[in-house]
C-alpha cells in the first residue's frame, strides 16, 4: 500500500513512542517542524495511516483529546546490519470509568 511522506513519519514518530501516548503537538512538530497546520491536516494523514494498515488498523488508537498510540510488535533497525530489535506495545488498555458495571432494569415505564 503506497503512503505519503507526511504519512510514513507519523508512523515513523507513533513506533518509536513503542506503545506510549504521542500528543497531537508532538505529532505536529516532529513532522511539520516550524509550520502552522490545522488540526484536520494531522487527522487526514492519520486516517492515511490508518488506511496503509489494513486489517491491523485498530494498532493505531485515538486517545481522545490527548493524541495517539500505536500498539502491536514490530521490529526497529535493520535486519542486515545486526541492529533489529523487537518492540511490543499491549494492544488492548484497560478503560476505566466512573460508571457502574452493570446495567440496571428500567423502573416503570
Amino acid at each position: 500500500m503506497p503512503i505519503g511522506s507526511r504519512a510514513f513519519e507519523l508512523l515513523e514518530k507513533l513506533a518509536e513512542s513503542a506503545g506510549l501516548l504521542v500528543t497531537k503537538d508532538e505529532l505536529v512538530a516532529s513532522v511539520w517542524s516550524g509550520l502552522a497546520v490545522e488540526d484536520n491536516t494531522l487527522q487526514v494523514h492519520i486516517s492515511a495511516v490508518r488506511k496503509a494498515l489494513g486489517k491491523d488498523r485498530d494498532l493505531l488508537k485515538t486517545v481522545s483529546g490527548r493524541g495517539y498510540t500505536l500498539a502491536g510488535s514490530w521490529r526497529s533497525g535493520h535486519p542486515d546490519h545486526g541492529l533489529a530489535a523487537t518492540i511490543s506495545a499491549p494492544a488492548a488498555s484497560s478503560f476505566s470509568s466512573n460508571l457502574p458495571n452493570v446495567r440496571a432494569p428500567l423502573i416503570g415505564r
